[in-house]
């Protein structure tokens, strides 16, 4: 009986060995010889540690790459977005400092014509209140202390006055002139302005000018404009200031201008006086000029429609830009364009001004940054107030104005590049710090798969293939039911 009880149990117990080992003894152990050795090596936990890496290897990659390219690509955005606002606040700021110095330019050029105005109103009304006086043989004995508050008050270098003589009254006038002239205080010329050494005296009457040399005027001239009175004056005060007897008239320049004062019963403006114009004026200029000339009116200077004479304003351009802008703008060319012809360019500095040179002579860099601030109707609408007839000046003037390099730099410097190296300086560093972290987590792996290679060997050693086998099916299916409970627990979770 008792053989009987033990055989059983151990027949039941061969039969759990055979079913996890196999029926037969080389299903058992195996035939090892048969074995490859690259299989055995990508068995089990070492094959997974190694797709493992692979995977990580793809996965960092990408990682890598989309950082590289979210930095590029919010580096570009951030250049050209700071770029764009500093483009922006550069345009609004040339546009504003543009209209300041037009408005101070046309508000400093009424302002002189209503001073030349009233000059003009002044020397009208005090000719008729005079009973001796008779146009054109006038002159004012306070000439000088007539004109020290307009030359104070407007931007004009001198003031000149000159009646105007009709051929009829060649003669008469000239020998008036001999007996009436008086000397002038005369002071040095100002800077910009040059005489010619050859200039005549009072008692040789009214002369021309050609090639820088006077000589008579034609003698059946219909109508002269002498220079007669001038503040300051230049040259000697016993036999005639420089300029004195000069008809106006006899250049092209200034006949141009006054025959279109006497068209329109008002102010006019001279076009570029500068160099000798036309070859035949008194003075060479080193500084572009012009002359505001403002009609003086019979003998009331009011109700009178009969031109008698004119009061001449010069103006250095220099002069009328000077001032124009706050202390401390960065450069402006202002390119002066006239009707009639020539350009000269300006820079304008803050409240200083400097003549540059004929043409325009803008910067080509900044190209595309051109403010043309005025127009020649705007100019001729200046002064229409200033005259009966509001006939257009066939000579007017417009002003072109340029942003130079470094008024452009001063807004739109390397802010941008600054924040773009900024942005990308942040991403290279994530981007370290994760490959940094990347390289210890590939050393842990690195452990962690030398770990299972022994673990292999030594299932290897241990047991067969077919077993082996079994047990990382095992592994393998109780791994997958555990990530199944993981995720029943997460739906869960959410219900």
């Amino acid at each position: 009986m008792a053989g009987d009880d033990t055989a059983p149990e151990t027949e039941t117990k061969d039969d759990q060995l055979v079913s996890l080992f196999g029926d037969e003894d080389d299903a058992i152990f195996g035939d090892e010889d048969s074995d490859d050795e690259d299989e055995l090596l990508e068995e089990g936990s070492v094959k997974v540690a190694r797709e493992d890496i692979k995977l990580m290897n793809v996965v960092r990659a990408i990682v890598i790459l989309f950082l590289l390219t979210v930095a590029t690509i919010f580096g570009e955005a951030v250049f050209i977005i700071t770029l764009i606002g500093e483009e922006r606040s550069f345009e609004d700021a040339f546009e504003k400092t543009s209209n300041n110095l037009i408005e101070a330019l046309f508000a400093k050029l009424n302002n002189d014509l209503w001073i030349a105005k009233s000059l003009s109103t002044d020397l009208a009304l005090s000719a008729a209140q005079d009973e001796d006086s008779n146009w054109p043989f006038i002159s004012y004995q306070d000439f000088d202390s007539r004109c020290k508050g307009p030359i104070f008050l407007s931007d004009a270098s001198s003031i000149k006055f000159a009646p105007l003589v009709k051929s009829a009254d060649h003669g008469d006038w000239e020998g008036w002139a001999t007996q009436s002239y008086e000397p002038q205080p005369s002071s040095e010329p100002e800077d910009g302005v040059e005489f010619f050494s050859s200039y005549r005296s009072v008692d040789q009457g009214i002369f021309a000018f050609n090639g820088g040399f006077a000589q008579d005027v034609v003698a059946d001239a219909s109508l002269l404009s002498p220079v007669w009175q001038m503040y300051p004056a230049h040259g000697n005060q016993a036999s005639g200031l420089i300029g004195t007897m000069f008809d106006e008239i006899s250049n092209d320049v200034r006949n141009h201008t006054i025959e279109s004062m006497l068209g329109c019963f008002g102010a006019t403006m001279t076009p570029f006086q500068y160099g000798d114009t036309s070859g035949n004026d008194f003075v060479t200029y080193t500084v572009p000029r012009a002359t505001v000339y403002y009609p003086i009116f019979g003998n009331d200077g009011v109700q009178s429609t009969s031109v008698t004479g004119s009061v001449a304003f010069e103006f250095s351009w220099e002069a009328l830009l000077n001032n124009v802008l706050e202390e401390g703008t960065r450069d402006i060319v202002a390119v002066i364009e006239n009707s009639c012809g020539g350009e000269h360019s300006f820079n304008v500095r803050g409240k200083t001004a400097s003549f540059m040179g004929v043409g325009d002579l803008h910067d080509d860099d900044v190209d595309g940054y051109e403010s043309v601030s005025s127009s020649y109707t705007a100019f001729n609408e200046l002064f229409a107030e200033h005259r009966r007839l509001t006939a257009i000046d066939p000579c007017s003037y417009r002003v072109n104005l340029y942003a130079t390099v470094s008024y452009k730099d001063y807004y739109v410097g390397s802010d941008p590049e600054v924040y773009r190296g900024i942005v990308l300086a942040v991403f290279i560093f994530v981007v370290a710090i994760f490959i940094l972290y990347d390289c210890l987590v590939e050393r842990r792996q690195s452990r962690v798969v030398t770990a299972a290679q022994r673990s292999d060997a030594i299932v290897r050693s241990l047991f067969p293939s077919n077993v082996r086998n079994r047990l990382y099916e095992q592994a393998k299916a109780k791994e997958l039911a555990e990530r199944e409970r993981e995720k029943e627990a997460w739906k869960n979770s959410k219900n």
